[in-house]
């Protein structure tokens, strides 16, 4: 059985032969994922946006239309330290809220508190 490279080149080939190139271009350009480009509050610059809004409601739609999937993963990252430091329960409304009050500071490049000891690594 070929494998998957030698699989679809045969049947690249094949689609060209048989219905030339302008219909191969098509059907690949159709199978390429959309990405979104959005104007990054935390960056400040145009990154790839969220494939959907992270929550429901208007605070989750400010953040796919603001927020890069870049910025988002650096927020989870923060946030799960921030969860393990403090030991937090998300249960308990107060831990919720400060999570919430963190994560709006991150989006604003507001200081955030970081775990104690923390040295943020250089890229």
């Amino acid at each position: 059985m070929p494998r998957f490279g030698e699989r679809h080149a045969r049947l690249t080939i094949w689609t060209k032969t048989r219905f030339g190139n302008a219909y191969d271009s098509a059907v690949t350009r159709s199978r390429a994922p959309f990405m979104r480009i959005v104007q990054c509050r935390r960056h400040g610059k145009e990154l790839p946006g969220l494939e959907a809004p992270p929550m429901p409601g208007p605070l989750g739609d400010d953040i796919y239309e603001h927020v890069s999937a870049k910025a988002w993963q650096e927020w989870q990252t923060l946030q799960t330290m921030l969860i393990n430091e403090h030991h937090l329960s998300l249960r308990d409304a107060d831990a919720r809220k400060y999570l919430l009050d963190q994560m709006n500071r991150f989006f604003r490049n507001e200081e955030t508190e970081t775990p104690e000891g923390y040295i943020e690594p250089e890229d």
